[in-house]
């Protein structure tokens, strides 16, 4: 039963903290991107 509970809460926190990890490398992606974009104009 604990196993269970450890795998359920496994697949809840799993695909947040990818999300989350995701979301920091586009924001520094865009801060880049914005970077590049500022010195060419």
């Amino acid at each position: 039963m604990k196993m269970h509970a450890f795998g359920y809460y496994l697949t809840l926190t799993v695909p947040s903290v990818l999300f989350v990890m995701n979301a920091m490398w586009f924001m520094k992606i865009l801060k880049g991107v914005m970077k590049t974009l500022s010195k060419w104009s």
